[in-house]
Parts: C-alpha cells; structure tokens; sequence
C-alpha cells in the first residue's frame, strides 16, 4: 500500500517536472521570438 502509493506519487512528479519543462521550453521560445522581432521591428 504505501509502496504503491510512494511509487505513484513518483509517477505524478515526473509527469508534473516534464510539464514544467516543456511549459518553461515553450515561454522561453516565445520570449526569445517577442525579442527578436522588437528588436527588428526598431
């Protein structure tokens, strides 16, 4: 039972650090691009 659930808590914070992962990857991308195309735009 608690092996199970210790393992199962494992689980939902790998699931949740790889969400956070992508989500950080994402913001950065989109950051970077608002940049670039400000710093083109002037």
């Amino acid at each position: 039972m608690v092996v199970e659930l210790a393992m199962h808590i494992g689980m939902v914070f790998q699931s949740l650090r790889y969400l956070v992962c992508r989500v950080s990857l994402v913001a950065v991308t989109v950051f970077h691009r608002c940049l670039s195309i400000i710093y083109i735009s002037t």
